[in-house]
């Protein structure tokens, strides 16, 4: 199972206010990244080909290291 499907399947077993705080980190999420260096985005892709391979197979851990991304830019 790839990343997006382990996603995907976390996705099927959330109740409605799982999904509403998913959706309000996931739009806090997408306002970081607008932030995000050149660097920052060759990390995330990494990251992504890591997910790809199944090596990052949590979600909520690629979401600590998005973040950890993030943090790291601005820092």
């Amino acid at each position: 199972m790839n990343a997006r499907q382990h996603l995907h399947a976390l996705v099927d077993d959330l109740d409605e206010d799982d999904l509403d705080l998913a959706r309000a980190a996931l739009r806090e999420i997408s306002e970081e990244v607008f932030d995000l260096s050149e660097d920052d985005v060759a990390a995330l892709r990494e990251r992504e080909t890591e997910c790809d391979r199944g090596e990052v197979v949590d979600a909520n851990t690629f979401l600590r290291q998005l973040r950890g991304a993030v943090d790291h830019s601005e820092g």
